[in-house]
């Protein structure tokens, strides 16, 4: 009897989260259908503005189709985000049959399907650079050994390598954060939000971004910051918090579920209707 009830709320919770999905993405079409990005490069007064002065479109989770636990992964997700205009893309990576995978979870448990993270820089790659604005990538790469970390570097070399900052902003010796943003135009800044960097110091950015979920208290300073959805029961159904709490003390990355249309989706779509950068001066 036991096992019948957890059949009938598995299919319950199934049928709704499909329902939900399709309602979501037929919002989607009709937010986008008609909308143009427009490239940084064309709004001319703000190219010289240094990077840490932009708020960013943003996504959270990039690669899950719905809900945070218990979902399929798609690449196609990353496809359709960057094609609406999302800037900064997040991808958590495990080891898993010891290639590096994009998938969702803790260390030592997963809790979606999964992809490869090759098949995820291969989709960045054809869809990340259709216009010239900077692309950020933020990874949470997992523990795993040397060996998975070096198949890492070798796909992002393989598939972005000519798209990477030069050396001096992976050692620290210049921050990407204060440069003007015309100088970053066809870039990807790679940052890991991890400790995690073995054999991977050639090609991850040296970052001063404060990432914080959304219970925590901003610092009042002038770094770089990043809010993300806590992990909690009720953010679980990818619902969005409030960027213009965010924004009102200039969070430069206000993280979006990107696949929920909620009134919170809406006030980021508005704001970054033309532009993925915002200058502080224009919001």
């Amino acid at each position: 009897m036991f096992i019948i009830i957890i059949i009938i709320i598995i299919f319950i919770y199934k049928n709704y989260e499909i329902k939900l999905f399709n309602y979501y993405k037929i919002l989607s079409y009709k937010l986008l259908k008609n909308n143009i990005i427009y490239p940084i490069q064309n709004n001319i007064k703000i190219l010289n503005k240094p990077f840490n002065e932009f708020y960013i479109n943003s996504s959270h989770n990039t690669y899950i189709s719905q809900f945070q636990n218990f979902n399929i992964i798609d690449c196609n997700i990353i496809k359709h985000v960057l094609n609406s205009g999302i800037r900064a893309i997040e991808l958590d990576i495990h080891s898993y049959n010891n290639i590096p995978v994009v998938t969702h979870g803790t260390d030592n448990f997963i809790t979606t399907s999964y992809i490869t993270f090759e098949l995820c820089m291969n989709i960045i790659k054809d869809y990340g650079f259709l216009i010239s604005d900077p692309l950020i990538l933020f990874l949470e790469i997992k523990k795993m050994n040397s060996n998975i970390m070096l198949q890492i570097k070798n796909i992002i070399i393989n598939t972005v390598g000519n798209k990477l900052l030069d050396k001096q902003f992976k050692n620290g010796t210049q921050l990407f954060s204060n440069e003007p943003i015309v100088n970053l135009l066809n870039k990807i800044i790679i940052i890991n939000t991890t400790n995690n960097n073995n054999n991977l110091e050639d090609i991850l950015d040296y970052s001063e971004i404060i990432n914080m979920d959304e219970n925590s208290i901003i610092p009042n300073n002038n770094l770089m910051k990043r809010i993300y959805p806590a992990g909690n029961i009720y953010r679980h159904f990818s619902t969005n918090i409030n960027p213009e709490i965010f924004w009102n003390q200039k969070v430069n990355f206000v993280t979006m579920n990107c696949q929920t249309i909620d009134n919170n989706y809406i006030k980021n779509y508005n704001l970054f209707k033309r532009y993925s950068f915002i200058h502080f001066s224009e919001y």
